[in-house]
């Protein structure tokens, strides 16, 4: 017979396993359980505890525990960590290199737990509402991570209460909270020590093994995300102080860029605003930008009311067939007198007839990049280039000077260079640079 069936006088079985027994099994199972008895120590309990440590402190080569001479001298930070480290023993930080902090920190409270990394004593003071039982959660959450065990205690219950609230749910599984006896603290206890009795029963180990590798991959992905975003921030900060031609007239920093803009948004209000979101890429390349440019600036009134033109709708317009009827019925009546230059033109082969339609081409676009307008009637008689350009037509001091208003010459020597003389031609002519 078992030596359990003998104990107990009746057949029953033995069930090695940690596992929790089947309530609905009705034959008597034997199984290993965890068990937590606690009992009130009388003093010759005390006193036994007590000679116990004085034995073991009387053996040679044992170093007094730091926390038990703490409670006999008025240990200094550098005199605690000497201490610590007496004997050849490696100093052991107390929240590791790599803490577990489950809730925020500000920088106060970051200042008393980088000081725990060296230290064993800390002293907090400060005002209702300050953060220290904020660090104080965060403190034993990090101490629990690393396996150790920590007895929290207060001269009042409601202390403890918002201690262990301030813990992550998960975290406040693990505590066992044991109050004033007379305000029910014996049943906090029991309840507290039965849900962390029942968590170990009904957990896998397999699982939770799984779990924190798990879990130490996620934390390890957001490290990786932290370090590439504060990578970020800190070229983008490395950016603001770098200087960069953003554009001709706006250079330094982003900062000095914006504020030479906001300087100099008056004289541009006649711009729209871009669109939002805007593409990256202009509307018109550098090239075109400029040409627009010389066109704005030799527009005559003529060209000016064009631009407000705009094309009729497709319903208004004529039908082919209307329209080449309107032109046969119209070709005579404005059938135009032909002139010497054109019966000169006509006489022309049809080869010349394009190389001089391209010179006339090359010379409207040289009138526009000089601000001038393409037909002479319009011309400015008072201005510099409307007497250059009438010299270079009739290839007459083509070696007249300044092409700005502001380099123009003064007095006499201006009076002579305006005229058009004769024997003056050496030196580009204005002419030349129509490409003609």
């Amino acid at each position: 017979m078992p030596w359990h069936s003998r104990a107990f006088g009746y057949s029953a079985q033995f069930d090695r396993t940690w596992s929790k027994p089947d309530p609905e099994e009705e034959a008597p199972i034997t199984a290993v359980a965890p068990a937590l008895i606690i009992r009130e120590r009388d003093n010759d309990l005390l006193v036994e505890c007590y000679q116990h440590i004085l034995e073991t402190l009387e053996k040679p080569d044992i170093p007094a525990p730091l926390g038990l001479a703490q409670l006999v001298f008025d240990l200094e930070k550098d005199e605690r960590i000497a201490w610590n480290t007496s004997s050849g023993r490696r100093a052991d930080f107390l929240l590791g290199d790599d803490p577990l902090f489950p809730l925020p920190t500000n920088a106060a409270q970051r200042s008393v737990l980088q000081r725990l990394r060296h230290d064993t004593a800390v002293v907090v003071q400060g005002p209702p509402g300050t953060g220290k039982t904020h660090t104080i959660a965060n403190l034993m959450a990090t101490l629990l991570a690393r396996g150790k065990r920590v007895l929290v205690t207060s001269a009042k219950d409601q202390a403890l209460k918002v201690v262990r609230d301030q813990l992550p749910s998960a975290l406040q599984d693990l505590c066992v909270q044991f109050s004033h006896r007379y305000a029910k603290g014996s049943d906090v206890l029991v309840r507290t020590i039965s849900a962390l009795s029942d968590r170990g029963a009904s957990s896998d180990a397999e699982e939770i093994r799984h779990s924190i590798a798990k879990l130490h991959d996620q934390r390890a992905q957001a490290l990786h995300q932290r370090a590439h975003l504060q990578e970020q921030v800190f070229q983008l900060r490395e950016s603001e102080t770098l200087p960069f031609t953003a554009a001709l007239g706006y250079e330094g920093t982003r900062a000095d860029i914006v504020e030479a803009v906001r300087q100099q948004a008056s004289a541009f209000d006649w711009i729209d605003p871009l669109p939002d979101p805007a593409s990256p890429d202009p509307p018109l390349a550098e090239a075109e930008a400029q040409e627009l440019a010389n066109l704005l600036h030799g527009a005559d009134p003529d060209r000016l009311r064009l631009s407000g033109e705009f094309l009729p709708d497709e319903s208004d317009l004529p039908s082919p067939v209307e329209f080449r009827a309107f032109v046969a019925a119209t070709a005579g009546e404005h059938e135009p007198a032909p002139t010497p230059l054109g019966e000169q033109l006509a006489a022309l082969p049809a080869d010349q007839v394009e190389a001089i339609d391209v010179h006339c081409s090359n010379a409207l676009d040289a009138l526009h990049r000089l601000g001038v307008p393409d037909r002479a009637a319009r011309w400015d008689e008072t201005d510099w280039r409307t007497t250059a350009l009438r010299c270079g037509l009739a290839q007459r001091d083509q070696a007249l000077g300044p092409r700005h208003d502001s380099d123009r010459p003064t007095g006499e020597r201006a009076v002579r260079r305006q005229r058009c003389g004769e024997g003056r031609r050496s030196g580009p002519s204005i002419v030349r640079s129509f490409r003609w």
